[in-house]
């Protein structure tokens, strides 16, 4: 018994689908810059850590004195290094309606801020290492929308998952 349903989906159904998420993808990206987690650090330039007593001084006068407060140095925390933050700039087509987010995977929509879509073979490697996401840096003068990734990201397709669909949520 053969299936009704063989060859409904024909190559250039595909071809449709396929041309239609590129127009999808093109028409909404947004220039967006991930952060990836913390791997180096430098010494901060605006104190001097006293090793043995763990205190920070400052170093601004050109010779080390005591903070006033108890805080210790607003640079570094008195940690007397500073996390160098390591980015990478990508396009994503970005989703900020939670009405017209994708309906795929696993994770309760209500929850996430935005939705991303992009191409594979651009962006899986990189947003599988993100610890955050910047959305529209035109705009970052302005403010830093920051999001960090609901879950893993989802790959879709006809028949190929060649995009991808991320849910975020704002931090």
């Amino acid at each position: 018994m053969s299936n009704p349903f063989d060859g409904v989906i024909s190559d250039d159904l595909k071809l449709v689908y396929y041309q239609s998420m590129e127009a999808l993808i093109n028409s909404l990206a947004l220039p967006c810059r991930i952060i990836y987690p913390t791997t180096s650090y430098i010494n901060c330039t605006s104190c001097n850590i006293s090793e043995g007593e763990r205190h920070t001084s400052t170093s601004l006068t050109g010779r080390p004195s005591n903070f006033r407060s108890m805080a210790g140095c607003a640079a570094c925390n008195g940690e007397g290094k500073i996390p160098v933050e390591n980015t990478e700039d990508i396009n994503l087509a970005v989703i900020w309606s939670y009405k017209q987010f994708f309906k795929v995977g696993s994770i309760n929509l209500a929850d996430a801020s935005l939705q991303t879509l992009s191409r594979r073979e651009d962006s899986y490697q990189q947003i599988k290492r993100a610890k955050e996401l910047i959305v529209d840096t035109d705009v970052e003068t302005i403010g830093k929308f920051r999001f960090i990734l609901l879950g893993e990201p989802v790959l879709v397709g006809f028949g190929d998952s060649s995009f991808i669909v991320c849910n975020w949520k704002r931090i």
